[in-house]
């Protein structure tokens, strides 16, 4: 099983690409910790003061404080807690399983998931159809 350690690493292994993020989510701020399972069995744990984000499709999961103002935008015309996700990203899609490390814990991600990085620290596996659907490439970068 593979491990990502950073995503200088990734992009050596497998290239890099630049996506926008796209579509909108319902979001709350939470006022307790909370922990989910990701859909390859990983626990993840956010503390008191994240956000949990639930998409169109019901996908529920947690972002850190410090990262969601740079990843989501409220939806001025829709005052229910929707939000925009916004802003790019770098993505590569893994070529066999393995674990990222997360600010949320360690996740798992599976041959075809994307692992996306959003500002040079924070990483994140995103299976492949969410990843078909809620971001867009952007453009190429070159690899190492």
């Amino acid at each position: 099983m593979g491990e990502i350690p950073d995503a200088g690493s990734a992009r050596r292994h497998w290239g890099n690409a630049i996506f926008r993020r796209t579509g909108s989510v319902r979001a709350i701020l939470l006022r307790e910790p909370r922990s989910w399972t990701t859909q390859t069995g990983s626990t993840l744990t956010i503390p008191a003061g994240s956000w949990w984000v639930t998409s169109p499709d019901g996908d529920e999961r947690g972002v850190d404080a410090a990262d969601f103002p740079n990843l989501y935008q409220r939806c001025e015309a829709d005052p229910d807690g929707v939000y925009r996700r916004h802003g790019t990203v770098h993505a590569v899609q893994a070529s066999e399983p393995g674990t990222v490390n997360t600010r949320e814990g360690p996740a798992g991600y599976r041959p075809g998931d994307w692992i996306v990085t959003n500002d040079g620290e924070n990483h994140w596996p995103v299976p492949d159809a969410r990843f078909r659907a809620e971001y867009e490439r952007v453009s190429t970068t070159s690899t190492d």
